[in-house]
């Protein structure tokens, strides 16, 4: 009964004061005010407690709140720390900061802050810390708090109420931020000088070691070895401490326990282990403790290991489900010898079943993702943990213990537990298959389970088997389930003998009577299927007899997507897809993720021996007419009566044969010595029998591209068929294959040329359109006669265009000297200004170049002159200065290049015609002294065509080389790089005449041969040119750029070898592995057998295979057929080929013993591939030379075959070198990783080196070291003074600035300091602090030596050319950094009037007369920003986009800019009037300069999004122009999780974005990266 209600007081109501509410209510009470009355701010205590009762209301509304915060604050301002010290006004302060605006929180943390440490220690202030903690989150709130904390972390973290806010503290703050803290716990001295740990992460994890970099305990031991035994006992009192007070259970002594189990002893282990062990259950729930447990379990005694199990009794199957726990019980099962324990204390726990439930107490292990685990290693084979199916963090956990003496920690064979632990389960495991099969078999990790389960007992089969006999189709379909099934059905790859009695014969049993039906109802099926067929010969046999299944599969294979499963079937079986019956490239043997691979390129069945082309260009309209007579050898064995042909986007079509057959041509010629038929007889014939024509069915298949033409009768072998073909193109601006609009001045024809790499003749007439289909080709073209030019491969016949009547003209051209293949056909009808110049040969032979210029795009006369000279010098040189006698007659080879120069001053001159004719005869006695010189061409004439739209800078085909037409000539709108692109390109595409041309890769998988032998070739002409070290340099930094260099994209995950295993087109094989991996495969193999036997070799290919194909392994064996006995070159070719990635070689050492110097070499990254076939050594040739005093003393080469070697210098003392310089000249593609040379040494090499190219790096490793410690200081937050750039490395920019030895343009490459870290590539995707090291170093060196790099700019900027053009914009770097730059260490701001300073300085360069100053200045101005910044832009863009170069010039220039403004410059330009997205000279420009700015194109959110829509507003106009987004996101897994997790949901979203039909490239190559993510 409740007590009743009394009205009028008693005992239900509290008696009031008669004269006071606020009078207590006895004597105690008043007693106890009256004293606090007298205490120090009694009453603000008292007002504010009221204030507090009202505030902590939560019916208060915010401005409720608001207005009692405020009253509050203004009532304990300036009091705070007196009332945080008391017990009952604590929570005041409390509910101050967390109710009070940010100013408010700053005004109570500067109040507080000096007695944080202090506060902390209390039972309730160490709250007020807290609140601070949680509230106070403001970069300077940190950094105060982090102050505050400083040389008390250890007191408090071993404080029983102090370790609560050390732990929020590290938890709440970043890695970064609080990292000086957790210095103090390996001893206070190494707060101020330790290296940041090599973590990105910016999550809130105190562990270090998380994330796939160093711990910081290790890198302090790296840093300071001899002091580690300090450090480790230092962290071990703070271990014993925590455990003193309890205080294990907080995450960071966790993290501290493993730290220190990972670094100290195995004896050691042992010692702390007894002390730990009993709080096992506490430890084990996060990683790091996880780990530590796994430590103390592998190095502890068995009592000890038996305490951990004890401790988990009750709580295994929740440990083991946990998300870290679960590594410790497998640690502990693994290392226990005694399995009869693990079995009562472990095992059993999991197999007993709790509660009323049917459900089997392991289904929940299986289907649990780390649970699972634990059944898997017992079920794996051998004793060792399946690597499969652990990650590489948990394999290194579960890596064999051994101790000090490299003993194993436990006794038993590890096998021999397995067998017994796994014993004990059996029963259990099998019962759980049977009543869980279909459950297991549908889950992605109970699948593993089962899989494995069926590898060991049979019993497993007949549970599987009754769970399909419910359902099979729907397991067969599901994503997971036709996977399980599949790997269950390959378990018996390895017991074949138990297949018939198996799961296979079930199968078999079950559906093999009719598996057409069964089992072809889709890819995933058939994929069941295909496993199948693997380990079962009945199921094969039924499959390949089974001819509703043939024609079932090939349907399949037919369609468009999902033909994955069909095509894996089609590889097992026998006779359903051969070479001769594909009905098109991809249409077998390709991949999920390639369309073609190298199964698709066979031998032609049919083929080509000429084609007589005729091409009519209506002047009423762009659609051109072709009709073909196509003249083709029947290659197969057997008589055949069908001819396939490529065929795409072909309109009009008609066929017909030629029923008399002409007299034979006979097979394509081979050989340098090869006779050629005669064809312009060949065309007379057919004229002559055109009324033999018939016309013959045809089906063109257009999705397929594919023309099958029937013939009455079948053509037997070697006897030779003409057919006849017309069709209709319709060229137009977006497809740049095939015929396709380029530039057209006003008032004239539309100008159409063609590009057929690789794919693109099919896109013209029907054809056999493959690399091996080469061919001769008779060319007539009739079109306008307002065109100025009509030409296609050959030799025009006669010296004009024919005139006809209806105001056409008609220009017929032979190409009858070499076979060419059909992606080299070109054919152009434009208007052009021609400029003509005459190639004479020193025999006399003579024949014209011309270039073809689009009008308007040359200012001067004189530029076409430079180029056409330019491009004169490099015919000659490649006939006197290539082919196998390069090396010889040095003497003649001087004095011919004299003669020439000579003879053609007196050719332009006219003068001095007996001169002349004296220095013709003696140049043809100095050529004579040569037996076999370089290529020497063949035809009249040689053209290089300038066009403004190609996804190409230039293209050999054959006599007509098309070149962008921003880099056809010299130009005041050329910058420099872009005048050694040209010079290049044009040496480049002439040396395909011989090496793309008349001898011709096999496939598209040699299309790096084509390439990388001519660049080799071209990389010898610009050393002439522009010297070595320059163009050497370039080539290294470019290759060894972050991120984006080849080195850094060959081991992204979109990573593709030099010869990969398939592609989807043909664009993707163009590429920085065959423009630079595989021309320095090259030069590997020059270095290995000697460059004079090269040459020679390289002839002999050149004459072996001239007029036919060559596959990579021919081009190998002519090499090897020079190379040293003990030297494999196939298999170097393997590696360094077929594989991605490359070799970093080690220099592990130098000792000097009995006078010989001994440099000891390993090579690492072949060990860890994922496929075992490709774990194997690369082969490496190692330059060497052994320096003193700036000069070489001693050098060689060296191979390294396998994993290590060693190079030895006899009669070398140690006083008789400086160091040794590895890898010269960079011998090798790859890193080098020098643990021998100190810091002395490597400075010494940055000084001296001869070799320029080791010079530099070892000036960029020592830049890197630099760009490192302020990277690290500045992700701890230090630039207070604390860190500075090294006064060595400001010396060593002024010994390169001063150095004579340098040429200018060397010098500018050594000091042009970017914003990357080659040397370091864990700090590489760091963008933001890498570019702010960058300029703390500029600022450094203009405090130096500012004077005279204003002077030297200043002199440089009077005297501008090529030469010295890099040095002044590395001068003005340092400049702009200096002045226009806050200082990034020390503090402070920009100097006054610095950017307008600067800003003048760069003024002049605007109105220079070359594009290079120009260019450089207007970025940089742009940059500056203010009026200046502004006008030069809106000049630029008036001025530049009016020519067309000068427009690209301008898109680059603005594209590339690097400031705040960014993103909203590119989305101008986007928007412009003159910018054509259908260009890919913009498209490319625009992507290009934009991935480069990595650090705002990935790291900042406006420029993230940027990225992605100009992705998609590329790539859907132009795939090959969007390829560079790709290696932008090369490093995104290095991120912390946040940015990570954005990057790879932008790459979906950009992949998600893409047509996967239209864009199939793209999407395909996003797709991959995409998986790698995952």
């Amino acid at each position: 009964m409740a007590k009743p209600h009394n009205s009028s007081g008693g005992a239900g109501q509290k008696r009031k004061s008669p004269s006071s509410s606020d009078q207590p209510s006895n004597s105690k009470r008043a007693l106890k005010k009256e004293r606090q009355s007298f205490r120090p701010n009694n009453d603000v205590v008292v007002s504010s407690k009221d204030l507090w009762n009202q505030l902590r209301k939560k019916t208060n509304s915010k401005e409720e709140s608001r207005a009692l915060a405020d009253s509050l604050y203004e009532l304990i301002k300036g009091k705070m720390l007196n009332l945080a010290k008391k017990h009952d006004a604590s929570r005041i302060v409390q509910a101050m900061i967390q109710h009070g605006t940010s100013a408010q929180r700053d005004s109570c943390l500067s109040e507080l802050a000096g007695d944080i440490p202090e506060l902390s220690k209390e039972q309730y202030s160490h709250f007020i810390v807290l609140k601070l903690l949680k509230y106070c989150t403001s970069s300077k709130n940190k950094k105060d708090i982090v102050k505050s904390l400083k040389n008390q972390v250890v007191k408090l973290a071993t404080h029983s109420v102090g370790a609560r806010v050390i732990e929020v503290c590290l938890a709440e703050f970043t890695a970064k931020e609080s990292e000086i803290l957790k210095r103090e716990f390996y001893g206070k001295q190494y707060a101020m000088f330790s290296p940041a740990p090599a973590d990105n992460s910016n999550s809130n994890s105190n562990s270090n070691s998380n994330n796939g970099g160093q711990s910081l305990l290790n890198l302090l031991v790296e840093e300071f070895p001899d002091q580690k035994d300090g450090i480790l006992k230092h962290v071990e009192t703070v271990i014993d401490k925590c455990m003193e007070k309890k205080l294990i259970a907080f995450a960071y002594v966790q993290d501290l326990l493993c730290q220190y189990t990972l670094s100290a002893s195995p004896s050691a282990i042992t010692e702390l282990s007894s002390s730990v062990v009993d709080y096992t259950l506490d430890v084990i729930t996060t990683r790091p403790g996880a780990k530590a447990i796994c430590q103390i379990a592998s190095h502890s005694s068995a009592k000890e290991r038996k305490r951990i199990m004890k401790t988990l009794k009750g709580y295994t199957r929740s440990s083991l489900l946990h998300r870290d726990a679960y590594i410790a019980i497998i640690r502990s099962i693994q290392v226990t010898d005694d399995t009869v324990t693990v079995q009562k204390m472990i095992l059993n726990e999991l197999v007993k079943s709790e509660g009323q439930s049917d459900e089997h107490p392991l289904l929940e292990i299986a289907k649990d993702a780390n649970a699972s685990k634990l059944l898997l290693f017992l079920l794996s084979p051998g004793g060792d943990v399946p690597q499969q199916y652990f990650d590489p963090w948990e394999c290194d956990i579960l890596a064999p213990a051994v101790n000090e003496k490299g003993e194993p920690t436990s006794r038993k064979n590890p096998e021999t537990r397995k067998s017994e632990l796994l014993q004990f389960l059996r029963d259990d495991i099998i019962k759980m298959v049977t009543q869980h099969a279909g459950d297991l078999i549908g889950h992605k990790f109970g699948g593993k389970v089962l899989e494995n389960a069926v590898s060991k007992w049979e019993e497993c089969v007949a549970p599987i088997m009754a769970a399909l006999e419910e359902g099979a189709g729907e397991v067969f379909e599901s994503a997971v389930g036709h996977l399980v099934l599949k790997r269950c059905l390959l378990t018996y790859k390895d017991r074949p003998e138990e297949a018939a009695a198996g799961l296979p014969g079930k199968f078999v049993e079950k559906w093999g009577g009719n598996f057409a039906d069964a089992m072809m109802q889709s890819s995933r099926a058939a994929f069941v299927l295909g496993a199948l067929c693997e380990v079962s010969k009945e199921a094969k046999k039924k499959c390949e007899g089974d001819k509703k299944l043939k024609k079932t599969l090939k349907e399949k294979a037919k369609e468009e997507k999902g033909v994955a499963g069909f095509l894996a079937l089609a590889d097992k079986l026998k006779c359903i897809f051969c070479t001769t019956c594909k009905e098109t490239p991809g249409s077998a043997g390709s991949s999920d993720v390639y369309r073609f691979s190298r199964a698709d390129f066979g031998a032609v069945p049919w083929s080509p021996l000429h084609y007589d082309l005729e091409f009519d260009f209506p002047t009423s309209t762009t659609a051109v007419q072709v009709t073909s007579r196509q003249t083709y050898m029947n290659n197969q064995s057997e008589p055949c009566s069908t001819l396939m042909l490529n065929a795409h986007n072909l309109k009009d079509l008609s066929v017909s044969v030629h029923t008399s057959k002409p007299s034979p041509l006979g097979p394509p010629p081979v050989g340098v010595d090869a006779k050629i038929p005669d064809f312009v007889s060949h065309v007379k014939e057919l004229d002559a029998a055109a009324s033999s024509l018939a016309a013959v069915p045809f089906v063109y298949d257009e999705d397929k591209r594919m023309l099958t033409i029937s013939f009455p009768d079948p053509v037997a072998p070697g006897d030779e068929i003409v057919i006849r073909t017309v069709s209709t193109c319709h060229p137009d601006d977006k497809e740049l294959e095939g015929i396709y609009f380029d530039f057209t001045p006003p008032g004239k024809p539309q100008t159409m040329i063609s590009q057929c790499q690789q794919y693109g003749f099919q896109r013209i007439v029907p054809c056999v359109d493959t690399m091996n289909a080469k061919t001769f080709f008779t060319s007539r073209i009739t079109a306008s006669s307002e065109y100025s030019n009509i030409v296609s491969n050959g030799d025009l016949l006669g010296d004009a265009y024919v005139p006809g009547s209806d105001g056409r003209v008609t220009a017929t051209y032979y190409n009858h000297n070499v076979n060419m293949a059909p992606y080299l056909f070109f054919i152009g009808v434009g208007t052009y200004e021609t400029h003509v110049a005459e190639v004479e040969y020193p025999n006399g032979q003579t024949f014209a170049v011309e270039i073809l210029a689009l009008p308007g795009v040359i200012d001067k006369p004189e530029d076409a002159t430079s180029a056409l000279q330019s491009l004169v010098d490099s015919i000659i040189w490649t006939q006197v200065s290539t082919g196998p006698e390069k090396y010889e007659h040095e003497a003649e080879r001087a004095k011919t290049y004299d003669l020439i120069a000579e003879r053609d001053s007196l050719k332009r001159s006219g003068s001095n015609p007996e001169k002349l004719a004296s220095i013709r005869a003696e140049l043809k006695d100095l050529i004579s002294v040569w037996k076999d010189t370089g290529y020497t061409y063949c035809f009249k004439t040689y053209r290089e065509i300038g066009m403004q739209n190609s996804n190409y800078g230039g293209m050999e085909n054959l006599n007509n080389t098309t070149i962008l037409s921003s880099r056809l000539t010299p130009s005041r709108w050329l910058v420099d790089g872009g005048h050694v692109y040209m010079e290049g390109v044009k040496v480049h595409e002439f040396y395909h005449n011989i090496n793309g041309s008349q001898t011709t890769g096999e496939t598209p998988f040699e299309i790096w041969l084509n390439e990388a032998v001519t660049v080799h070739v071209q990389r010898q002409r610009e050393d002439a040119i522009f010297g070595h070290d320059y163009m050497r340099l370039g080539q290294v930094a470019y290759a060894q750029a972050p991120g984006t260099g080849p080195l850094a994209l060959d081991k992204a995950p979109s990573s593709m070898a030099v010869e990969p295993v398939g592609f989807n087109t043909t664009h993707e094989l163009v590429s920085a592995m065959t423009y630079s991996k595989a021309p320095e495969f090259i030069r590997m193999v020059q270095s290995i057998i000697g460059k004079e036997n090269f040459v020679q070799a390289l002839f002999n290919y050149h004459s072996e295979f001239a007029f036919s194909n060559a596959t990579s392994g021919q081009w190998v064996d002519c090499m090897a057929s020079f190379s040293p006995p003990d030297v494999d070159l196939k298999l170097m070719a393997k590696g360094w080929l077929q594989r991605t990635n490359f070799p970093t070689l080690v220099v592990e050492s130098e000792e000097v013993a009995n006078n010989n110097l001994t440099v000891s070499l390993k090579q690492i990254g072949f060990a860890e591939r994922a496929k075992e076939e490709e774990r194997y050594p690369w082969m490496i040739p190692v330059e060497w030379s052994a320096v003193r005093d700036g000069k070489s003393v001693k050098s060689g080469l060296y191979i390294l075959k396998e994993e290590t070697g060693s190079i030895v210098i006899e009669n070398t003392t140690a006083d008789s070198f400086d160091f040794v310089s590895v890898a010269c000249d960079w011998s090798f593609y790859g890193d080098v990783k020098n643990n021998a040379m100190t810091d002395a040494k490597k400075l010494c090499q940055a000084k001296t080196d001869p070799d320029t190219v080791n010079r530099f790096l070892a000036f960029q490793s020592i830049l890197d070291n630099e760009k490192c410690k302020i990277v690290e200081a500045l992700r701890a937050g230090v630039t207070d003074g604390l860190v500075s750039v090294s006064a060595d490395f400001v010396d060593l920019y002024g010994a390169i600035l001063e150095d004579s030895n340098l040429s200018i343009s060397t010098k500018g490459r050594f000091l042009s300091i970017s914003s990357s870290c080659p040397s370091r590539p864990e700090l590489s995707h760091f963008y933001h602090y890498l570019d702010s090291a960058k300029c703390a170093i500029l600022q450094a060196v203009y405090a130096r030596y500012g004077d005279k790099l204003t002077t030297l700019f200043a002199e440089l900027q009077a005297d501008s050319k090529l030469e010295n053009r890099t040095l002044k914009q590395a001068t003005f770097a340092a400049i702009k950094a200096g002045l226009a730059a806050a200082p990034v260490l020390g503090g402070g701001e920009v100097p006054a009037n610095g950017k307008a300073t600067a800003a003048a300085m760069l003024e002049p360069l605007l109105d220079a007369d070359n594009m290079s100053d120009r260019a450089f200045a207007l970025k940089n101005i742009v940059e500056l920003g203010g009026e200046k910044g502004a006008a030069a832009h809106a000049n630029a863009k008036k001025v530049w986009t009016e020519h067309a170069i000068g427009c690209e010039q301008y898109i680059q220039c603005i594209a590339s800019v690097d400031s705040e403004a960014a993103p909203g410059l590119i989305r101008e330009l986007l928007d412009e009037p003159f910018f054509n997205m259908a260009l890919a000279g913009h498209a490319r420009t625009v992507a290009r300069a934009w991935c480069a700015n990595q650090k705002r194109a990935l790291l900042t959110k406006e420029g993230l999004a940027l990225t992605k829509e100009l992705f998609l507003r590329v790539g859907k106009v132009n795939q090959m122009s969007a390829y560079g987004f790709l290696g932008t996101f090369s490093q995104t897994m290095k991120f912390d999780k946040g940015v990570r997790d954005e990057l790879c949901a932008t790459v979906r979203e950009m992949k998600d974005g893409l047509d996967p039909k239209k864009e199939e490239s793209l999407f395909n190559q996003f797709s991959r990266l995409v998986k790698s993510f995952d």
